[in-house]
């Protein structure tokens, strides 16, 4: 019935507004019909990585040979995909399996700062003499197996290495472009509060207000830069003010167990003469015991989801190192489960682990 009623709707948008085109979001509703039948109602979750995909498919020239592109891009960005999950993290499995079916244990500590030895020939030589451009090796000798590694050591150096290093580069640029804006009092005295407790050599910080600051005290700016959004592990996370969807996220308070949390606002500012970015977050409120009584997910704990009332404690501070990946979340209404207030449930499975 859904997908019915959406052809009807695509049919008659087209002919009240012909000359607009068609989004990317408009093919994807499409599936919504089969989804709906196999998952029930769907949780909030931003389709941006996606669309971006579909976007760099969207302008490369096919020159009419679009029969090709399931060989080309496609197929190559999802070699990508597969092949960054493999090597981007040095604490993910090292045993691979190559294309003939052999496994090989790769190791995932390579030095980026010395080339890759291209050299093949498996006899002496003159290999020290020679630079790699010069040599040349006889392509029937390349196997499979060394292929592959030799894939995976490129694609770890150009997937992992410049591209961090390129987008801090440019953060950097684009923060020190930006004009510094006053800290609101209550975040201010959060982050203050949050450097005090945190173990540190030096002397504590002092209130910028807090008149007169002895000599050689230190004093936190009060002014810095508010982030629209931050990379964190190569995902884009917002306050929740610009995208809800990317500002629900969980972090590692103790190193143990991922916690959920709403971010509400992002600042950059200099301390100690770095600069440090710093994450105003809220968790939602607990379940009571006698709710949490029936919450149906409490008896399957494999399934990564959790339930709490839709409601958001008092703000705390932490930095991008504890953030643990996105957390997909539902809303729902009072009644809920038997649940008299409205709550909100949350998928934690999206980071497998992994940050």
């Amino acid at each position: 019935m859904f997908t019915d009623h959406y052809i009807q709707y695509r049919k008659s948008s087209l002919t009240l507004f012909p000359k607009v085109k068609t989004l990317p979001n408009d093919h994807f509703a499409m599936h919504i019909g089969d989804l709906l039948k196999y998952w029930g109602p769907l949780i909030k979750l931003s389709e941006f990585p996606g669309e971006q995909h579909n976007g760099a498919l969207q302008k490369i020239k096919t020159n009419h040979h679009l029969q090709d592109l399931d060989f080309t891009m496609m197929r190559q960005i999802c070699r990508q995909g597969r092949l960054r999950a493999l090597v981007d993290k040095s604490r993910y499995p090292s045993l691979i399996r190559d294309q003939e079916g052999n496994t090989h244990d790769f190791d995932m500590h390579v030095d980026d700062t010395e080339p890759d030895d291209l050299n093949l020939n498996d006899g002496p030589g003159d290999s020290d003499n020679q630079s790699p451009q010069n040599t040349t090796a006889n392509p029937s000798s390349f196997s499979a197996s060394t292929l592959f590694k030799q894939a995976l050591g490129f694609l770890r150096r150009d997937l992992s290495t410049p591209n961090r290093a390129t987008s801090a580069e440019s953060s950097s640029q684009t923060l020190s472009r930006k004009k510094p804006d006053t800290i609101p009092d209550k975040t201010y005295t959060s982050i203050l509060q949050y450097l005090n407790d945190s173990p540190r050599d030096n002397k504590p910080f002092r209130h910028y207000a807090h008149f007169p600051h002895p000599l050689n005290s230190v004093v936190l700016p009060f002014k810095g830069i508010y982030r629209n959004h931050i990379y964190i592990h190569g995902k884009l996370y917002s306050p929740f003010s610009i995208h809800p969807g990317n500002s629900s996220m969980s972090f590692l308070r103790a190193r143990t167990h991922p916690e959920p949390a709403i971010i509400q606002a992002i600042w950059t500012l200099e301390v100690d003469g770095v600069q440090r970015t710093f994450l105003i977050i809220q968790q939602p409120v607990a379940l009571l015991p006698i709710d949490q009584q029936k919450n149906p997910y409490h008896q399957a704990p494999l399934l990564q989801v959790s339930l709490a009332y839709d409601e958001y404690e008092d703000p705390i501070v932490i930095e991008p190192d504890v953030v643990q990946g996105h957390v997909p979340y539902y809303k729902r209404p009072p009644g809920t489960f038997g649940i008299d207030r409205a709550t909100v449930i949350m998928v934690d499975s999206l980071h497998r682990g992994r940050s």
